[in-house]
């Protein structure tokens, strides 16, 4: 028997609530050293609340964070050897891009030779070495968003968090660097975990993606080049929910993942189940699937 692959991230029976809402509950996640992770889903389903639990930015009610067999959760981020991208970038106005890129090492004592080593050797990586002297008022959204990830990359994280990091951006070069940022990650052989609502995004980045909605999870981390037939079921709750508001994504435990579209006064409602072994690949007529037409 072959031994089981070593796992990097454990995150088990997380909860996790703001008052009287439940935004988490009971999220049990493995993650392998080198992966990139992507939770996706619609706002509100409790994605980045986990991304900000797993990097020490939010506390947990109940639930434990693991890394290589210790627990991490009473850990403050910065004793943490995880890093996060914000979707602002969150990069020093007074700082140039070379201040900003190694002002983690400066804050851990480094010597200045091995920070200038590395902290060039990243902008070089980036494809931002000209721009080092530069203020960051003066970059594109898709240099900061550069130099943001090389000055998280540059302290050698055991693990890169990315909330939505490419959001902002227009679609061509959001496309851009998708390709760029799945590049870097092997390259840097880091655990990438991202956080996005966008299954373009996460189809072309991912190696495993985690579908969650209303605080669930999927019962299984599909393999990227699976979700173009696993999504179909919950692609309507993300794109059409404001066209259809008659229809929403419903998750059940054993695994099935379906839709329910609920009709009113004498129109009658329908219900498909549809399980991930099965699911077929659709093409879609002014926004509708063509099995829901009438």
């Amino acid at each position: 028997m072959d031994p089981l692959p070593c796992t990097d991230l454990q995150i088990r029976s997380i909860y996790k609530s703001f008052g009287s809402k439940a935004v988490l509950k009971g999220i049990d996640v493995d993650v392998k050293h080198g992966e990139f992770v992507t939770l996706l889903g619609p706002s509100g389903c409790g994605k980045t609340t986990l991304l900000r639990i797993i990097g020490g930015f939010e506390k947990a009610d109940s639930g434990e964070v693991l890394l290589n067999g210790q627990v991490i959760s009473n850990r403050s981020p910065s004793k943490r050897p995880i890093n996060t991208v914000f979707q602002n970038y969150a990069l020093f106005p007074h700082l140039n891009i070379f201040g900003n890129v190694a002002f983690g090492l400066k804050s851990q004592k480094v010597p200045k030779d091995e920070i200038e080593r590395r902290v060039n050797a990243m902008l070089e990586l980036v494809n931002i070495a000209d721009l080092a002297k530069e203020m960051p008022s003066t970059l594109s959204g898709g240099q900061k968003q550069r130099a943001a990830l090389a000055r998280a990359l540059v302290n050698e994280p055991e693990i890169l968090l990315l909330d939505e990091p490419l959001s902002a951006l227009d679609a061509n070069l959001r496309k851009k660097l998708q390709v760029e940022l799945r590049e870097l990650q092997k390259k840097t052989d880091t655990t990438f975990i991202l956080v996005t609502h966008d299954q373009d995004e996460a189809i072309a980045v991912s190696d495993r993606i985690l579908v969650m909605h209303q605080g669930h999870h999927s019962a299984d981390s599909f393999p990227a080049y699976h979700l173009h037939q696993t999504v179909q079921c919950f692609r309507f709750h993300l794109y059409r929910r404001s066209e259809h508001s008659g229809m929403r994504t419903r998750f059940r435990k054993n695994g099935a993942h379906g839709f329910r579209r609920f009709g009113s006064g004498k129109r009658p409602g329908m219900e498909r189940q549809c399980r991930k072994q099965s699911l077929r690949r659709h093409r879609y007529s002014h926004g509708r699937h063509p099995r829901l037409q009438k």
